[in-house]
Parts: C-alpha cells; sequence; structure tokens
C-alpha cells in the first residue's frame, strides 16, 4: 500500500512540472484596437500557423506522451523489483517513528526520481526548446532550475504526503474518500502560495519600469473596478522567447491582481499592445 499511496501523491505533485507548448507559441498576435464606447464584437483574423510551429506542437505533445510512459515505467520497477520494499524496511529501520519512516522513503524515492529522470527531463526542457531557437537558457540555469523544482516537489511530499497514511490507519474503509475531499483545499493552497513563496524562486520581480505604461494600465484596471493592483516586471530573456504577460490573485498580500509582464514579450515594447492585453485579461 506504501508505494501505491506515494504513487497517488507523487504524481499530483509531477503534474505541476513547469512545460507548455502551444503552435501559436510561433505566430505573432494581431493587434486588437480598444473600444472605449462599446465592445468590439468584430472577428479578428488570426494568422496560419507555421509548419515549424506545428513540428514543435506535434513533437513536444509526443514527448509529453513518452514522460507519462516513462513515470509508469519507473512505479512499476519501483513495485515489481522488490526497491520499494527494501527502501520501505530502511526507512522503518532508521525513522521507528511512522512520520520519518515516511518522510525517508519519499526524501529516498524522489532522489532516485529526480536523479534517474534527468536525462528525460533535460531533453524536454533545454535541448527541445534549443531545436526550435525558443530558449536562451544556459545549461547551469536550466540545472539550477531543476534542482529547485526537486527541491519544492520533495518539501511538498514531506509537509502534505503523510496525510493519506494517517487517514489509511484512523478510517481503513473510507480514507480514500477523505483524502480526494482534501485535494480541492490542497489546491487553492497551493494557489495561494505559488506567486508568494514558489514563483520567487524561479524568478525576480520588479515594480514595471515604465512608469508611463504602467499608469495606463492601472487606469484600465481601475476602469474595470479592480483597485490596488501591481504591475510588475519579470526579465525572462535569458530563459525563453515564449512567455507571455499573465495576471495573479495574491491574495496573502491582499493585492486583488499582480500584472506581470515578460521582458522577452513584444508587449513591453509596444505600450498600446501592453494595455490591450491587460484590458482582455481582466
Amino acid at each position: 500500500m506504501i508505494p501505491a499511496i506515494r504513487v497517488i501523491c507523487f504524481t499530483l505533485l509531477l503534474s505541476a512540472f513547469p512545460f507548455r507548448a502551444r503552435a501559436e507559441d510561433f505566430t505573432n498576435a494581431i493587434p486588437v484596437q480598444l473600444n472605449h464606447s462599446r465592445p468590439d464584437t468584430s472577428l479578428v483574423a488570426v494568422p496560419e500557423p507555421s509548419a515549424k510551429a506545428l513540428s514543435y506542437y506535434r513533437s513536444t505533445m509526443g514527448l509529453l506522451g513518452v514522460c507519462v510512459l516513462w513515470n509508469l515505467l519507473i512505479l512499476a520497477l519501483f513495485l515489481f523489483t522488490g526497491l520499494s520494499a527494501r527502501m520501505r524496511s530502511w526507512a522503518a529501520r532508521l525513522g521507528r517513528k511512522w512520520y520519518f519512516t515516511f518522510a525517508l522513503y519519499c526524501i529516498a524515492f524522489d532522489l532516485v526520481y529526480f536523479l534517474v529522470s534527468l536525462p528525460l527531463y533535460y531533453y524536454l526542457g533545454f535541448v527541445h526548446p534549443h531545436n526550435y531557437d525558443l530558449s536562451n537558457q544556459t545549461v547551469g540555469r536550466w540545472l539550477d532550475d531543476y534542482g529547485k523544482g526537486a527541491a519544492v516537489v520533495i518539501i511538498l511530499s514531506l509537509a502534505t504526503g503523510w496525510v493519506p497514511f494517517l487517514l489509511m490507519k484512523k478510517s481503513p474503509r473510507r480514507w480514500w474518500l477523505y483524502s480526494g475531499l482534501l485535494t480541492l483545499p490542497f489546491l487553492c493552497i497551493m494557489v495561494l502560495i505559488q506567486p508568494v513563496l514558489i514563483d520567487p524562486l524561479f524568478h525576480r520581480f520588479q515594480p514595471l519600469q515604465d512608469k508611463a505604461l504602467e499608469s495606463k494600465i492601472l487606469a484600465q484596471a481601475a476602469r474595470a473596478g479592480i483597485e490596488g493592483s501591481r504591475v510588475y516586471e519579470v526579465n525572462m530573456s535569458a530563459d525563453t522567447k515564449t512567455v507571455n504577460p499573465y495576471d495573479s490573485f495574491d491574495f496573502l498580500r491582499n493585492h486583488p491582481v499582480n500584472s506581470v509582464f515578460s521582458e522577452t514579450h513584444a508587449a513591453l515594447r509596444n505600450s498600446s499592445n501592453n494595455l490591450r492585453i491587460c484590458a482582455e485579461r481582466k
């Protein structure tokens, strides 16, 4: 039962691994003029994706499928080779108490997983985007992010992975139901802490340097009834060429909307596009 429950928890955590690909990454957005008097309901022409964009999209989907099979293979090897049982015995011998047994097993499992998966994720997250000229990231920078990602997964596993085991001990018949009910609160907590605790580990946020643009964005947000917003910029040009602006709701600091613009996006170099994107996302 230990490996089975560990698989469920670990798979949920891995589903948040940062990798996303779209064919539209290679297409340029068509600027849309804002109509302050009434909404513009006219159709917007969208260019057809290029052959290179389609190739990137299809190859990425194939690689993600390989990742799914790879994860299943690793878990099967842990279960059927006896490695999981040996790790459990080792953890029980050293940990003695049930939580420390879980913690040692969890750390050992995660370390083995990230070590054996390093070549696959290196190709997926570094080699593949470089082949399509979508990344400026250095090997050292990628390894640093990979190590931080592994550390985040281990910490989250240690903080939450023990809950299903406690539920199994308290309610052997309904532990799966209670675990499922706790999934939604866990995801909500992750939404709260990610922009405050996790994202700053990988990116350096700073106030938008273009104060004129910031004033326009905040004015547009105020017109939409959003007060107390903040606008940040992140220098992603050292890592990637594909990141778009995004918004986050910072509950912990009580700021309704934090708009973040990547310096790699043309929006930072074109205030009208930036304002358009901000307005569309509100």
